[in-house]
């Protein structure tokens, strides 16, 4: 129970330094408005898991979130477009790698005949959130942050599932504040 209540502590602390750290990078702008409630859903997915329950919740409410302000924040129907269409190219691409992940974990377990779950569909709507809420040149970096703080904060067994909210909460984290930087770093290889 004391690991339960001071993950929770931490995570709210966490919580805390994105929401301030949001408004030092975005100020008033209405993008911070889509990234708050994405904080807030990610944050509740981490300490959902960290005391062992289902996330299926805070994924639905992220996915809804994210819908309600591209229709509420889009000023023309071309930006409410292109948002719309950017985040459904992101989101549906690192959804089919998560999926992918999943079905060749599935195959693994059933090759070594032992039963496990490396993670659930749920799981993987958490891992596609930076693809949908910044587009697929930010979400690809993002995701792979996502894998690599699962597999570090998971500390991956075979038998273990990976942490996917609290590695979601540290990646849409990092790519709300770092996301320009992403873009550039990325775009810079071509």
């Amino acid at each position: 129970m004391k690991r339960t209540n001071r993950a929770g502590i931490v995570i709210l602390v966490l919580l805390a330094l994105q929401y301030v750290s949001l408004f030092f990078v975005y100020g008033e702008d209405i993008d911070v408005i889509p990234l708050l409630g994405l904080a807030a859903a990610t944050a509740g997915a981490a300490f959902r898991q960290t005391s062992g329950r289902g996330t299926r919740e805070f994924a639905v409410f992220a996915l809804i979130w994210w819908l309600v302000t591209i229709l509420l924040t889009g000023d023309t129907y071309a930006a409410w477009g292109s948002r719309l269409l950017s985040g459904l190219l992101g989101g549906g691409v690192l959804l089919g790698l998560a999926f992918l992940l999943q079905v060749l974990a599935k195959k693994y377990w059933k090759r070594h005949e032992q039963e496990g779950v490396f993670f659930s569909v749920t799981d993987c709507i958490l891992l596609a959130l930076p693809g949908f809420y910044f587009g697929i040149a930010v979400g690809i970096p993002g995701f792979f942050i996502e894998l690599l703080v699962a597999l570090i904060a998971g500390n991956i067994r075979l038998d273990r599932r990976i942490p996917t909210g609290v590695a979601s909460f540290a990646a849409c984290w990092l790519c709300a504040v770092c996301g320009a930087r992403f873009m550039t770093w990325y775009v810079g290889f071509f």
